[in-house]
């Protein structure tokens, strides 16, 4: 049905036949930092971020405790509080349960409108990430933008790509994220997350690799989907 896949995947072998032409974008690849007001010097009012919404009124488990791995979440931000005394801001998990002492050193707050969704990030020290069956988040990508190093989970299926040694760590669950997190928070101001993503995605990385794909895969792309590369610098999804 389709002339090739762009993938999130570390193996996409595992899930797309090794025939069918295939490339490493995702929709996260495309936040554009400079849409986004950075202000360097803003102040910080928390160490971590995290971004799970709830998934009814009565805090019970779905789709999005599910995807954002609240089981995990859980016992790491237990382990940021009481072991740490971290401040965390928690978007969207407003009214439910925390882990003892981080109800009175965590933000929650409701649903927010990405425009003032959008401005927590300059509060915050760092994005925690403890994701598993997620695509590709495009809150990562937006941290980056806004030069927060990440803390994410090795086992994601997408987003593993932009955590490096300019941008974060990753850990694997409750056992071993204690060490990682003292690490990791030792090198803190040594990360340069917002220039890594200027510098290796965004809109003139992957455009070009869309026009790239599309020639070297689609020969007759003229007429099989109606497109002129050669009048086109960038080609972007619609997001």
């Amino acid at each position: 049905l389709c002339f090739g896949w762009f993938h999130c995947f570390r193996n996409p072998d595992t899930c797309i036949p090794k025939s069918v032409p295939k490339a490493l974008i995702s929709e996260s690849d495309f936040s554009r930092y400079e849409g986004y007001k950075y202000n360097p010097n803003a102040k910080k009012e928390y160490d971590f971020i995290y971004i799970c919404l709830k998934d009814n009124d009565k805090c019970e488990n779905g789709w999005q405790s599910e995807n954002r791995n609240w089981e995990l979440g859980k016992k790491c931000i237990k382990i940021m509080c009481e072991k740490y005394n971290m401040k965390g801001l928690l978007i969207g998990r407003e009214n439910c349960k925390l882990p003892s002492k981080c109800h009175t050193l965590m933000d929650t707050t409701g649903f927010l409108k990405y425009h003032e969704f959008i401005k927590q990030y300059e509060k915050c020290r760092f994005i925690f990430v403890p994701n598993i069956l997620d695509a590709s988040p495009r809150v990562l990508t937006e941290a980056l933008c806004f030069n927060l190093p990440c803390l994410v989970n090795y086992n994601i299926l997408g987003g593993w790509k932009y955590v490096n040694d300019q941008t974060g760590m990753f850990f694997n669950d409750e056992n071993d994220f204690d060490k990682v997190l003292t690490e990791f928070r030792s090198k803190l101001d040594t990360y340069s997350p917002r220039d890594y993503f200027i510098n290796n995605h965004g809109p003139k990385y992957e455009d070009k690799k869309i026009i790239e794909f599309i020639k070297t895969h689609i020969p007759n792309y003229k007429t099989e989907i109606n497109l002129d590369l050669d009048k086109i610098e960038y080609l972007r999804p619609v997001l």
